[in-house]
This record gives C-alpha cells, sequence and structure tokens, in this order.
C-alpha cells in the first residue's frame, strides 16, 4: 500500500483568517502533516520552525526540511492560502519518476476566478525520493545566486524527468489576496505576454463542488 503524507510550508505572514480557514481544511483530510513554518511556530501537524526572510531560497529550504522528515512514498504539496478540496488527495501517482499536477486548480480574487493548463507547485504530487533530489538541487541553485524557479517537470527544469497533469473530482481553489509569493495573479488573457496558457476558462462565481459558503467569507 502507498503511504500518503501532506508537507505544509508556510512563511506566517498570511491574514489568520484566511491561513486558519485552509488549515482546518487539510487537517480534515487526515492524512500525516509535515510542516515548516518560517520565524514562528504554528499548532500544525509535525511542525518545525525556520529562521530566515522571506523568499524563494527559504521556501525551498522549508520543503526540503519538510521533505527530509517525511517518511511516505507520496507526498502531496500544500501551500497556506489554497483551500483543498478533499477528492484532490485521492490520487497515486502511477509512476515514481514523473511530477504530477493537479489541473482542477482555480485562482480566484474574491471577484473573479481563472483555471488554465499549468503547473502550480501548491497542486503538485509525487514520489518523495523524486521531491526531495529536485529540491536539494534547487537550494543548491538559489544559494550560488542561479535562477531556477521553473516548476519540477518543466522544460527547464532541474532534472530531465517530466511532468503530467491529473484532475480531481472537485477543484482546488488558490486564494490570490494580494500578497502569495508563488503564482502570478492573471485574470485575464492580456495579461500573458509571451504565451497565452491553453484551456482558458474565467469565472465570475466560484466553481461548482467547492464549499462556497466557507470561502466567500474569506476575502
Amino acid at each position: 500500500m502507498v503511504c500518503k503524507e501532506i508537507i505544509y510550508y508556510t512563511d506566517n505572514e498570511l491574514d489568520p483568517h484566511i491561513m486558519e480557514a485552509c488549515q482546518s481544511q487539510i487537517a480534515s483530510i487526515g492524512l500525516p502533516i509535515i510542516s515548516s513554518s518560517l520565524n514562528g511556530a504554528i499548532d500544525f501537524g509535525d511542525n518545525e520552525v525556520f529562521n530566515g526572510k522571506r523568499s524563494y531560497l527559504s521556501m525551498f529550504r522549508q520543503i526540503v526540511n519538510c521533505l527530509e522528515r517525511c517518511r511516505g512514498d507520496v507526498v502531496f504539496f500544500c501551500e497556506h492560502d489554497v483551500f483543498y478540496h478533499e477528492s484532490h488527495f485521492d490520487f497515486i501517482p502511477e509512476r515514481d519518476d514523473v511530477y504530477y499536477y493537479n489541473n482542477n486548480a482555480w485562482k480566484w480574487n474574491g471577484f473573479e476566478a481563472v483555471k488554465y493548463d499549468s503547473r502550480w507547485l501548491s497542486q503538485l504530487c509525487c514520489y518523495r525520493k523524486i521531491a526531495i533530489n529536485h529540491y536539494r538541487k534547487k537550494v543548491h541553485f538559489e544559494k550560488d545566486g542561479i535562477k531556477k524557479r521553473f516548476e519540477p517537470g518543466s522544460r527547464r527544469g532541474i532534472d530531465k524527468l517530466k511532468s503530467q497533469y491529473w484532475e480531481s473530482e472537485y477543484p482546488n481553489i488558490d486564494i490570490r489576496h494580494g500578497k502569495n509569493l508563488t503564482g502570478v495573479s492573471r485574470f485575464s488573457l492580456d495579461t500573458f505576454r509571451k504565451r497565452k496558457p491553453n484551456n482558458f476558462i474565467k469565472k465570475y462565481e466560484l466553481p461548482k463542488g467547492v464549499d462556497r459558503d466557507a470561502l466567500l467569507c474569506l476575502i
């Protein structure tokens, strides 16, 4: 049987109202949670504090810290400002040398929601052994001033492993609150300068299958 775990990393700078709601949703799944928090402890899963400034390097180090403490085969990357549906965690990767991204994820700013084909770190699920190798290398490059911030499995990634999409039965909601570290908040095709994304969809309401009452009170 494949053992699943959740890694959760936070910079501790999120509105507590949003953070608590997202944590409560993740905790309801019932999987083991390994967490890393920046400059302060949190009462969430098996927590360790990482001291440093808010940056990509700090986030990569927090991810490595979580992965090193994991004991599961498969890990779900969970970020503090994403409202995850329980169906997200039903997924089991078919292969142990491929990065998998849930493509049923919507960015939402309280007014509009968009969905398109993209590798978002907050939607990553894969075998722990490939994730830890990838992020150890990422820390090394970032420390040397070499920016390697493309997500695992992308064309310009660190290793040569590939990525695939899957879609959970119900969507995850990436809450865009104005202080997100990862993922650019683009809600119009006009804001994509070089390359337009595939399967761009825009709505002025939350997609079906999400807890609207829980989300509408957050922003």
